[in-house]
């Protein structure tokens, strides 16, 4: 293990990646005001963790395993990709700034998300002078730290704070997905939600509810018959509309959560009218 630090040392210094040392099997940063310190080699000791400090990069650190379902179209974009054994693929490294937020589903929806290790925490974006990432060639709660994939980070090409925000919407809505019987009413209330409140194109609603269901109920365990794909459609061409009510007394989710959950993609049910996410995923196999 020393030989592979010192091998990731070498390689973050020859690559003016900015790092940080951290106490060893730990996320804590050594020493006082430790994001004024200079970055210097002389300040790593042996066993040290190497935390990559944010100043110039954003590390998207991924907390619920539901959002490995809808990464894909982020994951493949000039991204460095890293983790550990029991959590892969947990951070993708970008080469930008961008401000910090974390996302957590409301209180009222702990009857779903309390299985997951982090509880409520879906995703959060790191970024700038003091937030820190422990980075390959680490040891964190007895697990080596190592790359998935490494490319060196870019730029995001597109707006990576909309789509971010797109798949937390789309895990959350996965966490409280319905079991069989409540699926395509379910889906169906989102799609109408999404045209009422959120102005989303027909399209771009028939997209999402494809996604959504395509990933939280495969293709190949439905009977023939059994599609979503056109539920942006259906609301779009006057059918009688489901929404925040039947959802509530069907699935016995309060109206909080459900508002909560809408305001991600910066939709305000009963209020004022969201702006669309960037299409994230242009077709269905994404």
């Amino acid at each position: 293990m020393e030989e592979i630090r010192q091998n990731n040392l070498d390689f973050y210094f020859k690559e003016n990646i900015p790092i940080i040392p951290c106490y060893n099997n730990s996320r804590k940063p050594i020493g006082k005001k430790w994001e004024e310190q200079p970055i210097d080699k002389k300040r790593f000791n042996p066993n040290d963790n190497i935390g990559i400090h944010l100043i110039k990069d954003t590390d998207i650190d991924i907390d619920n395993p539901y959002c490995d379902k809808f990464l894909n179209g982020i994951k493949t974009r000039c991204c460095a990709v890293y983790g550990r054994n029991s959590n892969p693929q947990s951070h993708l490294l970008f080469a930008e700034k961008n401000e910090y937020k974390k996302w957590v589903m409301h209180r009222d929806f702990e009857p779903w998300f309390n299985k997951f290790r982090k509880q409520g925490t879906i995703l959060e974006i790191r970024s700038g002078k003091g937030f820190q990432s422990i980075a390959p060639g680490s040891i964190l709660e007895d697990e080596d730290v190592r790359w998935d994939r490494y490319k060196k980070p870019e730029p995001y090409p597109g707006k990576l704070r909309k789509d971010i925000e797109l798949v937390v919407f789309a895990t959350m809505l996965s966490i409280i997905y319905p079991g069989k019987g409540h699926r395509d009413d379910f889906c169906y209330a989102i799609a109408c939600l999404l045209k009422k409140w959120g102005n989303w194109s027909e399209d771009k609603i028939n997209k999402f509810i494809e996604k959504l269901s395509n990933e939280n109920e495969p293709i190949n365990k439905r009977k023939k018959d059994d599609n979503r794909t056109n539920l942006g459609t259906r609301a779009y061409k006057g059918n009688k509309p489901k929404g925040l009510p039947w959802l509530i007394n069907n699935l016995g989710v309060s109206e909080f959560g459900i508002k909560d959950i809408f305001k991600v993609v910066g939709i305000k049910i009963g209020d004022e009218v969201g702006d669309p996410p960037d299409d994230l995923w242009k077709n269905s196999n994404q």
